[in-house]
């Protein structure tokens, strides 16, 4: 009987090449590599999904994903935080992962994301910031999204693609959810409350409240133009009467005054001349 002597060289090389695609095949299971969300990739084109490593056809069912913000709010306001949820609804499967990624009307990374626990990391790729997922045991991930505080357009998006293993078969289900800017009017929510009274309406340097009650704990100020933008955001010293320094920069116009505390908030109109 003939022998084929192989030589040892080629062996180690051979383990080494499997060593190297099981290791691709395993590594989502701890989070998935960068760019794989679905979402435009700015230049015509669109980013993988988690078809990419995979296999399988995008949102070929039996489920599918959703992306949903805490407290259904109307549009987002400049430097402040809600908590986002991305899930696989009404899942079957045994595993599951994710990615996805903010971005604004420009394609590029919309404001800052951040994990809540440890279900999620950061991973970074194209220029733009991605979270995704530390294990396969959840099929639900929330994190904090951070609206910026300037240079904010009329809308941005949530991207995402999500991925469950329904009876040994990958499936890969992709969201997309715009969110948009809220523009401050005279709606129900920003109208002046009867206990809450500014004086005088039309301020320089300094804005005086009165009607905030006294035993508020863990209060805030916030001054909000009619555009969105935070531009002041304070711990409240006291309650009853308090007086509000402006920032020194604050161009003219029409504001609002937003005091908030543990079961309480108000907003009131003012103007800055």
């Amino acid at each position: 009987m003939k022998k084929t002597l192989i030589p040892i060289s080629f062996l180690a090389v051979l383990v080494f090449g499997l060593g190297s695609i099981n290791s691709k095949l395993s590594s989502n299971s701890g989070g998935a590599v960068s760019s794989r969300t679905g979402a435009p990739d700015g230049s015509g084109g669109q980013e993988e999904t988690c078809t990419s490593c995979h296999g399988g056809i995008a949102n070929s069912g039996p489920n599918s994903a959703s992306i949903s913000i805490a407290g259904n709010p109307t549009g987002f306001l400049a430097d402040s935080v809600y908590t986002v949820t991305v899930a696989v609804n009404n899942p079957t499967g045994s595993a599951a992962g994710f990615q996805v990624v903010a971005l604004g009307t420009d394609m590029t990374t919309f404001g800052t994301l951040a994990k809540i626990g440890n279900t999620s990391k950061i991973v970074l790729g194209n220029g733009r910031t991605y979270l995704t997922h530390t294990n396969k045991n959840s099929f639900s991930w929330s994190f904090n999204w951070t609206a910026p505080s300037a240079g904010l357009p009329d809308s941005m998006s949530f991207y995402a693609a999500v991925n469950e293993t329904v009876s040994g078969t990958r499936r890969t289900y992709t969201k997309m959810k715009t969110f948009r800017r809220k523009i401050i009017t005279s709606s129900p929510e920003f109208q002046t409350a009867a206990s809450l009274k500014v004086f005088p309406f039309q301020v320089e340097k300094e804005i005086f409240v009165s009607g905030i009650p006294v035993n508020l704990s863990s209060g805030m100020v916030q001054i909000v133009s009619q555009d969105g933008r935070q531009v002041l955001n304070q711990a409240l010293e006291n309650g009853g009467l308090q007086g509000i320094q402006l920032p020194s920069n604050l161009s003219p116009g029409q504001y609002f005054i937003r005091i908030s505390g543990l079961g309480y908030q108000a907003n009131a109109r003012f103007q800055k001349i």
